[in-house]
């Protein structure tokens, strides 16, 4: 099907969990939830997966068909610009939905796809099944072709953004990196024989922006020959921070000042460290925020001072960014490339 926008515009509303029900409220979107909040990202070499339920809504007076009801949605993106929905339903069927938007120009592509369905699916024929896609398939043309500007651009994010959004903002800064620097090609394999991790990413966020940053910071570091695991701010204690020589954190601030949901059980730990409980740990600290609102990137200056407090040693100075984050991050994890590339960390003997 020909789209007269550009494929990243296209592939930007594909992977919008929150838009069945508006832009397919009489098709696909029938009974769907116009809020989302279920969604696990995990990060490739060759792209991302989403995993999440199909938001529908329960209301017993608007029973959804089988291609309409709860089901759990496996998104597979390959870069740049392969999808695979594998739909798993509760009753054990499962549908494959295969998605490639080929470019003619910048603003303009055609969407080649394919389906598949599990043997003996219990639903409606495989030719009404492609009659249904084609039509909601239809309904997104309609509505990214009114859409301004006809491609999405490769900078910083704009407009508001919300929880639902994680999935197409992951798959803007993958496709970045790509297409600008091709980490995610490059990247190397972690040193099989190094058993012991001596770095460590940890990221507090509420709307996927830290740790995706995390996750572009391990890249930058293997490029580097340098092994660091990336960490979810609620699977690792302050505890154990001595286990590491370096330790970055990556967060956002929430609310009034607040740490994230994932961050508030490990901002409390840090905070509550006795002097010298890090001697000899090196650690280095990114916050994100907007200066629109007060308390600016406050959760990262609190565990910036927290961490100092305790007795680590601050590796590379708090990064405090706005919402147009890039080029701040960039610079604060290129300071922290090079100087871990050079050696340059504290011991507890020095």
């Amino acid at each position: 099907m020909y789209f007269g926008v550009g494929f990243r515009r296209e592939v930007d509303n594909y992977l919008d969990m929150s838009h069945f029900a508006f832009a397919h409220g009489n098709s696909l979107g029938v009974a769907a939830r116009d809020i989302i909040e279920d969604i696990n990202i995990t990060h490739y070499r060759d792209g991302l997966q989403m995993d999440a339920p199909f938001p529908v809504l329960s209301n017993p007076d608007n029973q959804p068909s089988k291609l309409q009801q709860s089901h759990h949605r496996c998104q597979r993106i390959y870069l740049p610009n392969f999808t695979t929905i594998r739909q798993s339903f509760h009753d054990g069927d499962e549908r494959v939905l295969v998605h490639i938007p080929s470019p003619h120009t910048e603003t303009s592509c055609t969407v080649f796809w394919a389906l598949a369905v599990s043997k003996n699916f219990d639903g409606p024929p495989i030719d009404e099944q492609i009659k249904f896609a084609i039509g909601v398939l239809d309904e997104d043309r309609i509505m990214v072709e009114n859409q301004r500007p006809l491609e999405v651009p490769l900078g910083g994010y704009d407009g508001i953004t919300v929880p639902a959004d994680r999935l197409p903002m992951s798959y803007k800064r993958a496709l970045r990196e790509f297409v600008e620097g091709d980490h995610i090609l490059k990247r190397g394999q972690s040193n099989a024989d190094n058993t012991v991790k001596k770095h460590a990413i940890i990221w507090g966020s509420q709307t996927g922006n830290a740790e995706r940053l995390a996750s572009s910071l391990q890249f930058l570091l293997q490029d580097q020959d340098v092994s660091a695991d990336v960490v979810d701010a609620s699977n690792i204690s302050a505890f154990d921070f001595t286990d590491y020589e370096h330790i970055c954190i990556i967060t956002s601030t929430y609310c009034k000042g607040d740490a994230p949901d994932n961050m508030q059980a490990l901002y409390q730990q840090i905070a509550s460290l006795p002097s010298d409980a890090l001697a000899g740990t090196n650690f280095s600290v990114c916050g994100l925020g907007d200066k629109r609102y007060p308390n600016f990137c406050q959760c990262g200056k609190d565990i910036d001072n927290f961490l100092e407090r305790a007795g680590a040693n601050r590796f590379v100075e708090r990064m405090d960014c706005d919402v147009d984050y890039d080029m701040h991050f960039q610079a604060w994890a290129d300071q922290i490339a090079t100087r871990l590339s050079q050696r340059e960390l504290v011991s507890a003997s020095e």
